[in-house]
């Protein structure tokens, strides 16, 4: 026995921690306030945080308008292969912004979507996002070609 006097016994414990978000969920109030600055995203100091948070809660059509937002801040001459360390990051953050509006678009507005994950593909060959920009788009490819839930429809 390794305890000593008036030591309480040490025992292991396995406890189960469920995952949680990084944000809590957007409240209704918090809503109605985020839709009037949609009406004026330039409004927002980081309106990149804002989408992130957005798209994390679930709401993708608001989540978009405050991406495109982040995109128009940074602009597009930012691509290119030859950069400096600050470039690079904002490259990467537009990369990023591009593949986010293709995923909070991909099943209300298709051809949106699509040509977000293609202008990525063009401007960012050489992203992390690229690969999956190309899946993307090829899947709404087939969902515009082949429209499976029509398919379904008639197969019922």
């Amino acid at each position: 026995d390794t305890n000593t006097p008036g030591q309480p016994e040490e025992k292991e414990v396995k406890s189960k921690v469920a995952p949680t978000l990084p944000y809590e969920p957007v409240a209704d109030q918090t809503l109605q306030a985020l839709e009037k600055l949609s009406q004026h995203p330039d409004q927002i100091d980081n309106p990149l945080e804002l989408a992130e948070v957005l798209f994390l809660s679930g709401y993708l059509k608001r989540a978009a308008v405050f991406y495109q937002e982040a995109l128009n801040r940074h602009s597009a001459d930012e691509a290119g292969p030859v950069q400096q360390a600050p470039a690079l990051r904002e490259s990467r953050n537009r990369a990023w912004i591009l593949f986010q509006i293709g995923n909070c678009l991909r099943d209300e507005d298709r051809p949106t979507a699509a040509k977000m994950y293609r202008q990525l593909i063009v401007e960012y060959p050489d992203s992390l996002w690229t690969d999956l920009a190309k899946g993307q788009d090829q899947l709404i490819s087939w969902y515009q070609k082949d429209q499976p839930q029509t398919l379904l429809k008639t197969k019922n």
